[in-house]
């Protein structure tokens, strides 16, 4: 029986978490039909790294070192098994496609080529989410080529039937669902098409500028539950755009002109359908950048009802980052200040201020007991 590898790489925005979690979730179906996808963990939302931690280690600054022990316990697991395919995907293969061609050589890539200028709005929503960016969206003078510039350096690396690519245009999967298309494309079977689930969806205006104000705030390990409620929240202004309009004109025939360029160099399936896509396509209804107490007020509310636990310990978060801009905010008058915890907080400033005393003496001492006055004197100011 021949053995084969297919590794999906995304790239980022083209669907790439419904597409795990589905692998994920019909191992059986998989099995049945020849394909191993080995098991990853998935989150509330339903999105994960994909399987990247099979063959690479993640060191403790989060950067990824390529494990040879892991790939070969990996493959031979595989030899071992009945499967005739091994299917691995994650989204952090795609900056790292020359070196797993060169450790895997018989490998096959899947990926998906999407407008770059679908990407800009996209993007910026996924570094708010995911990212902890509180800062307003920073429009580029030009569209962004890089996604599209490194799938064409590596279509001159990486032999033509390793690489296979397809056009990211739901308007062109059945039901917009891309299980329909990605499925099909790697041999699985019976797959039903139905309304698509959407995994990892982009938030409402609502949800976005709350939890871009709240970024401003350090969230830490608040950021996540956040960012899973914020996926729920049934904001009214769904589709919006931050791109002025004459700006979008000049990305729409910038990209019409980049994918062109890159349909000569790398074919790819349905490119002339993701270029016309393009020429036609109409812009969300753009937004300016900002929404109103009223709104936001209805979001914290929102997670008051959701998460109770959550909603107190982002008013804490708040109330104790006095010194920080946003603080001036009206937003902050939504939140209630917990004059307990105001109060513990102080006493812990105290006794802090008592340690040191006791640790250091002379100058030293000054200094540091110094340093945390000013520090209890702003638990205790108001701007």
């Amino acid at each position: 029986m021949s053995k084969k590898v297919l590794i999906h790489f995304g790239p980022p925005k083209t669907g790439t978490s419904a597409i795990q979690r589905w692998l994920q979730s019909n191992s059986q179906v998989l099995h049945e039909q020849g394909f191993f996808y080995p098991q990853h963990s998935v989150d509330s939302n339903g999105v994960s790294s994909g399987n990247v931690l099979a063959i690479y280690d993640r060191a403790a600054d989060r950067t990824l070192s390529l494990n040879q022990q892991k790939i070969r316990q990996l493959l031979d697991q595989f030899e071992q098994s009945r499967a005739h395919t091994l299917v691995l995907s994650s989204e952090f293969f795609f900056q790292r496609l020359l070196e797993l061609s060169n450790a895997l050589p018989t490998a096959v890539f899947i990926g998906y080529v999407r407008s770059p200028i679908e990407l800009i709005d996209s993007s910026y929503n996924q570094s708010v989410k995911r990212h902890g960016n509180a800062e307003k969206i920073k429009l580029r003078p030009n569209v962004n080529a890089r996604p599209l510039l490194q799938l064409k350096e590596y279509g001159g690396q990486i032999a033509r039937s390793r690489l296979r690519l397809r056009a990211y245009l739901p308007s062109s999967f059945p039901q917009q669902d891309i299980l329909a298309d990605f499925l099909p494309s790697i041999g699985v079977e019976g797959y039903l098409t139905k309304q698509a689930l959407v995994v990892n969806p982009s938030y409402s205006l609502e949800a976005l500028e709350t939890k871009r104000w709240f970024n401003g705030f350090e969230l830490d390990e608040l950021a996540h539950k956040l960012d899973n409620l914020m996926q729920r929240y049934p904001g009214e202004q769904l589709d919006y755009s931050f791109i002025p309009a004459d700006k979008f004109e000049k990305f729409r025939k910038q990209t019409v002109s980049l994918l062109r360029e890159f349909r000569q160099a790398v074919p790819f399936y349905q490119a002339n359908a993701l270029i016309n896509h393009v020429r036609r396509s109409q812009q969300a209804p753009f937004m300016e950048q900002n929404i109103g107490v009223e709104q936001f007020s209805d979001v914290v509310n929102y997670i008051q009802a959701e998460d109770p636990s959550l909603y107190k310990a982002l008013c804490q978060r708040v109330h104790v980052n006095i010194r920080n801009p946003l603080y001036r905010h009206d937003f902050k008058a939504v939140l209630p200040e917990d004059k307990r915890f105001k109060r513990n907080f102080s006493k812990l400033l105290w006794l802090l201020k008592v340690q040191v005393k006791k640790l250091f003496v002379g100058v030293n001492s000054t200094r540091a007991a110094s340093g945390i006055n000013r520090c209890s004197k702003g638990s205790n100011d108001r701007h």
